[in-house]
């Protein structure tokens, strides 16, 4: 049933659906490693954009496409005291060409097409565990939603972790990329050590029914679309 407590969900219903015509996605998580050119545009493209400014970007709509995450005070704090994030311009080149790779990387254990929702990049350095991403949890996204992670620096004791489930994933070269049922599997970065950046580049996608690139702002809090409409209506349109 595409229920959730008792009401109509239409992002469970159009799971259903993909899944009906394409299959489920059966594995908890996956990994690849993104081509040495790749990673190294993407690196150069993160360098010259701007910091976020969370204050606003914690509760601002940029294009009303995105939910926001609702984060606590205390939240808000550790955020402006410890990480830096960027918006990744979905448009420029370094992007399309890791949304592409993914889309052919991951294809096998995906079974279906994607749409890209949201691309966001954050770095902190240390060893402090500050919360948020470093605890335990899933994202509790909608139905139909993977994340894919990607580590432009690499994985090691000193440029810290991600663990999924009872897997430690770390000792794993510049652009290792790591794909997972984000609202499905308890998960948690491990936090560099001795003083070392840990740099994450986060990619929302959704199946669908036919493939589409990202066509909506970049948000450094967002989730997903607010309505499964969207994910239609703007096809085809830049």
């Amino acid at each position: 049933m595409a229920e959730v407590d008792g009401l109509f969900d239409p992002y469970t219903a159009h799971e259903n659906l993909v899944s009906e015509v394409f299959g489920e996605v059966t594995e908890m998580w996956t990994e690849s490693v993104l081509p040495t050119h790749i990673n190294r545009a993407l690196l150069e493209l993160i360098a010259t954009l701007p910091r976020v400014d969370f204050k606003s970007r914690l509760t601002e709509s940029i294009d009303n496409s995105l939910e926001l995450s609702t984060l606590s005070q205390q939240e808000i704090e550790k955020l402006l005291a410890h990480y830096v994030g960027h918006e990744l311009p979905y448009r420029s080149d370094a992007v399309i060409d890791v949304q592409n790779w993914i889309a052919d990387t991951f294809q096998d254990q995906l079974r279906s097409p994607v749409t890209f929702v949201n691309s966001r990049a954050w770095s902190n350095v240390g060893s402090e565990d500050f919360g948020g991403p470093f605890h335990w949890h899933t994202d509790g996204f909608k139905p139909g939603h993977l994340k894919v992670m990607i580590y432009p620096g690499g994985l090691s004791e000193s440029k810290g972790g991600l663990e999924i489930g009872d897997t430690l994933i770390t000792n794993r070269p510049p652009g290792a990329a790591v794909m997972f049922r984000n609202s499905d599997v308890n998960h948690r970065g491990i936090p560099a050590t001795g003083g070392g950046r840990r740099l994450a580049v986060e990619i929302t996608l959704q199946r669908s029914l036919f493939p589409q690139l990202q066509r909506w702002q970049s948000h450094f809090n967002g989730r997903h679309l607010k309505s499964l409409q969207l994910l239609y209506v703007t096809a085809g349109n830049p």
